[in-house]
Protein backbone atom coordinates (compact mmCIF):
# COMPACT_ATOMS: atom_id res chain seq x y z
CA UNK A 1 0.00 0.00 0.00
CA UNK A 2 2.86 2.57 1.08
CA UNK A 3 4.97 1.59 -2.13
CA UNK A 4 1.90 2.13 -4.40
CA UNK A 5 0.63 5.61 -2.39
CA UNK A 6 4.67 6.57 -2.98
CA UNK A 7 4.49 5.37 -6.73
CA UNK A 8 1.71 7.76 -7.14
CA UNK A 9 3.48 10.52 -5.50
CA UNK A 10 6.41 9.76 -8.27
CA UNK A 11 5.00 9.69 -11.30
CA UNK A 12 2.41 12.76 -9.75
CA UNK A 13 5.30 15.29 -9.46
CA UNK A 14 7.22 13.55 -12.95
CA UNK A 15 4.44 14.42 -15.02
CA UNK A 16 3.70 18.11 -13.37
CA UNK A 17 7.37 18.46 -14.30
CA UNK A 18 6.82 16.99 -17.66
CA UNK A 19 3.78 19.04 -18.24
CA UNK A 20 5.59 22.26 -16.39
CA UNK A 21 8.20 22.36 -18.96
CA UNK A 22 5.94 21.27 -22.02
CA UNK A 23 3.81 24.65 -21.01
CA UNK A 24 7.47 26.62 -20.87
CA UNK A 25 8.54 25.73 -24.07
CA UNK A 26 5.32 26.28 -26.17
CA UNK A 27 4.58 29.59 -24.51
CA UNK A 28 8.43 30.62 -24.55
CA UNK A 29 9.99 33.84 -23.26
CA UNK A 30 9.36 36.78 -24.87
CA UNK A 31 12.01 40.06 -24.80
CA UNK A 32 12.58 43.37 -25.61
CA UNK A 33 15.49 44.62 -26.94
CA UNK A 34 16.96 47.82 -28.02
CA UNK A 35 20.20 49.39 -30.04
CA UNK A 36 20.99 52.87 -30.20
CA UNK A 37 23.57 54.68 -32.55
CA UNK A 38 25.33 58.03 -31.92
CA UNK A 39 26.44 60.23 -34.85
CA UNK A 40 27.19 64.07 -34.51
CA UNK A 41 24.24 65.65 -36.93
CA UNK A 42 25.45 66.52 -40.75
CA UNK A 43 22.69 68.90 -41.78
CA UNK A 44 21.44 72.16 -40.62
CA UNK A 45 18.47 74.35 -40.77
CA UNK A 46 16.96 77.78 -40.10
CA UNK A 47 14.48 80.11 -40.90
CA UNK A 48 15.08 84.13 -41.49
CA UNK A 49 12.11 86.18 -41.32
CA UNK A 50 11.95 89.50 -42.94
CA UNK A 51 9.07 91.78 -42.24
CA UNK A 52 8.16 95.52 -42.55
CA UNK A 53 5.08 97.55 -41.34
CA UNK A 54 4.41 100.85 -43.61
CA UNK A 55 1.44 102.60 -44.77
CA UNK A 56 2.02 102.21 -48.06
CA UNK A 57 1.77 98.59 -49.78
CA UNK A 58 3.95 99.11 -52.14
CA UNK A 59 7.60 100.68 -50.20
CA UNK A 60 6.82 97.33 -47.38
CA UNK A 61 7.32 95.06 -50.15
CA UNK A 62 10.24 96.14 -51.94
CA UNK A 63 12.01 96.77 -48.68
CA UNK A 64 11.50 93.07 -47.80
CA UNK A 65 12.09 91.92 -51.43
CA UNK A 66 15.27 93.72 -51.34
CA UNK A 67 16.46 92.56 -48.16
CA UNK A 68 15.91 89.28 -49.56
CA UNK A 69 18.02 89.73 -52.35
CA UNK A 70 20.71 90.88 -49.88
CA UNK A 71 20.52 87.64 -47.98
CA UNK A 72 20.30 85.21 -51.19
CA UNK A 73 23.16 86.66 -52.48
CA UNK A 74 25.01 86.49 -49.15
CA UNK A 75 23.99 82.73 -48.84
CA UNK A 76 25.56 81.78 -52.43
CA UNK A 77 28.69 83.97 -51.63
CA UNK A 78 29.21 81.66 -48.56
CA UNK A 79 28.94 78.72 -51.82
CA UNK A 80 25.61 77.55 -50.04
CA UNK A 81 23.95 75.77 -52.70
CA UNK A 82 21.05 77.39 -55.11
CA UNK A 83 19.17 73.94 -53.84
CA UNK A 84 19.63 74.58 -50.37
CA UNK A 85 17.79 77.85 -50.32
CA UNK A 86 13.73 78.40 -50.45
CA UNK A 87 11.26 80.72 -50.08
CA UNK A 88 7.91 81.52 -48.95
CA UNK A 89 4.95 82.84 -50.79
CA UNK A 90 4.87 87.03 -49.72
CA UNK A 91 2.26 87.36 -47.11
CA UNK A 92 0.62 90.63 -46.87
CA UNK A 93 -1.46 91.24 -43.74
CA UNK A 94 -3.51 94.28 -43.93
CA UNK A 95 -3.48 96.22 -39.74
CA UNK A 96 -6.43 98.30 -38.88
CA UNK A 97 -6.51 101.22 -36.24
CA UNK A 98 -7.86 100.25 -33.09
CA UNK A 99 -11.60 101.23 -32.84
CA UNK A 100 -12.29 104.38 -30.51
CA UNK A 101 -15.02 106.78 -30.03
CA UNK A 102 -14.85 108.29 -33.22
CA UNK A 103 -18.25 109.04 -34.67
CA UNK A 104 -20.39 109.21 -31.29
CA UNK A 105 -22.90 111.13 -30.16
CA UNK A 106 -22.90 112.84 -26.47
CA UNK A 107 -26.11 113.59 -25.33
CA UNK A 108 -27.23 115.99 -22.04
CA UNK A 109 -28.03 114.09 -19.01
CA UNK A 110 -30.73 114.41 -16.69
CA UNK A 111 -33.14 115.17 -18.64
CA UNK A 112 -37.08 113.34 -19.43
CA UNK A 113 -37.21 110.71 -21.96
CA UNK A 114 -38.07 112.37 -24.78
CA UNK A 115 -36.26 115.85 -24.38
CA UNK A 116 -32.98 114.36 -25.35
CA UNK A 117 -30.62 117.36 -26.34
CA UNK A 118 -27.38 116.82 -28.35
CA UNK A 119 -24.91 118.68 -26.58
CA UNK A 120 -21.78 117.43 -28.88
CA UNK A 121 -20.63 115.21 -32.01
CA UNK A 122 -17.01 114.03 -32.48
CA UNK A 123 -16.14 113.76 -36.08
CA UNK A 124 -15.93 110.34 -37.30
CA UNK A 125 -12.54 109.72 -38.94
CA UNK A 126 -12.02 107.34 -42.10
CA UNK A 127 -10.82 104.34 -40.72
CA UNK A 128 -8.04 104.03 -43.95
CA UNK A 129 -6.47 106.96 -42.75
CA UNK A 130 -4.47 104.92 -40.01
CA UNK A 131 -4.45 101.90 -42.19
CA UNK A 132 -1.04 99.50 -42.44
CA UNK A 133 0.26 96.97 -43.92
CA UNK A 134 2.50 94.12 -42.42
CA UNK A 135 4.14 92.59 -45.12
CA UNK A 136 6.59 88.95 -44.47
CA UNK A 137 8.46 86.39 -46.05
CA UNK A 138 10.26 83.84 -44.75
CA UNK A 139 13.68 82.18 -46.36
CA UNK A 140 14.67 78.51 -45.40
CA UNK A 141 18.47 77.68 -45.51
CA UNK A 142 19.44 74.35 -45.36
CA UNK A 143 23.63 74.00 -44.45
CA UNK A 144 26.03 71.34 -44.44
CA UNK A 145 28.68 72.88 -42.82
CA UNK A 146 27.71 74.39 -39.13
CA UNK A 147 30.81 77.03 -39.40
CA UNK A 148 28.95 78.82 -41.99
CA UNK A 149 26.04 79.74 -39.44
CA UNK A 150 28.56 82.06 -37.74
CA UNK A 151 29.26 84.35 -40.27
CA UNK A 152 25.62 84.18 -41.94
CA UNK A 153 24.46 85.26 -38.75
CA UNK A 154 26.54 88.19 -38.41
CA UNK A 155 25.30 89.06 -42.27
CA UNK A 156 21.68 88.23 -41.58
CA UNK A 157 21.54 91.00 -38.47
CA UNK A 158 23.32 93.91 -40.29
CA UNK A 159 20.71 93.38 -43.44
CA UNK A 160 18.34 93.96 -41.10
CA UNK A 161 16.48 90.32 -41.01
CA UNK A 162 13.91 90.84 -38.21
CA UNK A 163 14.02 87.05 -36.68
CA UNK A 164 15.86 83.74 -37.24
CA UNK A 165 14.27 80.15 -35.50
CA UNK A 166 16.54 77.93 -34.14
CA UNK A 167 18.78 75.99 -35.82
CA UNK A 168 17.39 72.26 -36.30
CA UNK A 169 20.32 69.77 -36.33
CA UNK A 170 19.15 66.54 -38.59
CA UNK A 171 21.17 63.78 -39.83
CA UNK A 172 21.45 63.08 -43.50
CA UNK A 173 21.53 59.49 -43.91
CA UNK A 174 19.19 57.78 -41.02
CA UNK A 175 18.25 54.82 -42.68
CA UNK A 176 21.63 53.31 -43.08
CA UNK A 177 22.37 54.07 -39.12
CA UNK A 178 18.62 53.19 -38.51
CA UNK A 179 19.57 49.49 -39.73
CA UNK A 180 22.51 49.42 -37.57
CA UNK A 181 20.72 50.03 -34.37
CA UNK A 182 17.75 47.44 -35.31
CA UNK A 183 21.25 44.98 -35.74
CA UNK A 184 22.02 45.78 -32.34
CA UNK A 185 18.38 45.46 -31.21
CA UNK A 186 18.06 41.97 -32.18
CA UNK A 187 21.47 41.25 -30.61
CA UNK A 188 20.41 42.77 -27.78
CA UNK A 189 16.98 40.73 -27.46
CA UNK A 190 18.91 37.57 -27.58
CA UNK A 191 21.36 38.21 -25.18
CA UNK A 192 18.70 39.39 -22.27
CA UNK A 193 16.65 35.77 -24.03
CA UNK A 194 19.83 33.68 -23.72
CA UNK A 195 20.61 35.26 -19.72
CA UNK A 196 17.03 34.63 -18.65
CA UNK A 197 16.89 31.08 -19.97
CA UNK A 198 20.40 30.21 -18.36
CA UNK A 199 18.78 31.46 -15.10
CA UNK A 200 15.72 28.95 -15.80
CA UNK A 201 17.53 25.80 -16.68
CA UNK A 202 16.62 25.46 -20.13
CA UNK A 203 17.79 26.22 -23.45
CA UNK A 204 16.84 28.76 -26.14
CA UNK A 205 15.03 27.67 -28.97
CA UNK A 206 14.06 29.34 -32.62
CA UNK A 207 12.20 32.31 -32.50
CA UNK A 208 8.32 31.96 -32.78
CA UNK A 209 7.79 35.65 -33.44
CA UNK A 210 9.53 39.11 -33.77
CA UNK A 211 8.01 42.73 -33.96
CA UNK A 212 9.37 45.86 -34.90
CA UNK A 213 8.40 48.99 -33.13
CA UNK A 214 8.32 52.82 -34.87
CA UNK A 215 11.03 54.84 -34.47
CA UNK A 216 11.61 58.72 -34.57
CA UNK A 217 14.89 60.63 -35.19
CA UNK A 218 14.03 64.32 -33.81
CA UNK A 219 15.91 67.05 -34.64
CA UNK A 220 17.64 69.40 -31.82
CA UNK A 221 17.44 73.16 -31.42
CA UNK A 222 20.71 74.61 -31.12
CA UNK A 223 20.08 78.05 -30.64
CA UNK A 224 17.23 80.25 -30.30
CA UNK A 225 16.44 83.30 -32.51
CA UNK A 226 16.12 85.75 -29.37
CA UNK A 227 20.09 85.06 -28.72
CA UNK A 228 20.93 86.34 -32.32
CA UNK A 229 22.24 89.75 -30.63
CA UNK A 230 24.56 88.62 -28.43
CA UNK A 231 25.63 85.17 -29.65
CA UNK A 232 27.32 85.92 -33.01
CA UNK A 233 30.70 85.43 -31.72
CA UNK A 234 30.21 82.37 -29.98
CA UNK A 235 31.09 78.77 -31.29
CA UNK A 236 28.15 76.32 -32.02
CA UNK A 237 28.51 72.85 -30.66
CA UNK A 238 26.58 70.13 -32.23
CA UNK A 239 26.90 67.29 -29.55
CA UNK A 240 25.19 64.23 -30.94
CA UNK A 241 21.73 62.89 -32.30
CA UNK A 242 20.93 59.50 -31.17
CA UNK A 243 19.00 56.64 -34.09
CA UNK A 244 17.04 54.21 -31.72
CA UNK A 245 15.81 51.01 -33.00
CA UNK A 246 13.12 48.38 -30.66
CA UNK A 247 11.66 44.91 -31.32
CA UNK A 248 9.44 42.57 -29.19
CA UNK A 249 11.06 39.09 -29.66
CA UNK A 250 9.22 35.52 -28.73
CA UNK A 251 12.06 32.58 -28.45
CA UNK A 252 10.76 28.80 -27.82
CA UNK A 253 12.71 26.95 -24.97
CA UNK A 254 13.82 23.58 -24.90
Amino acid sequence: MNKTVLFSGVLGLTLALLFSSSTLAAEGITVVGKGTVDKAPDQFTVNFVIEKRHAVLSKAKAEVDNKKRLLVASLKALKVKEQAITDTQLQITPVYPRRDNNGRVYLKSNVEPGREVITSVSPKKNELDNLYFDVRRTVNVSLDDISLYETLLDKAVKIGVTRISPVQSQIKDTEALYQQALDLAVKNAKDKATQMAEQLGVSLGRVITINEHGYRIPAKAMRGAEMMMSSVADTSHVGLNSVNAEVTVTFSLQ
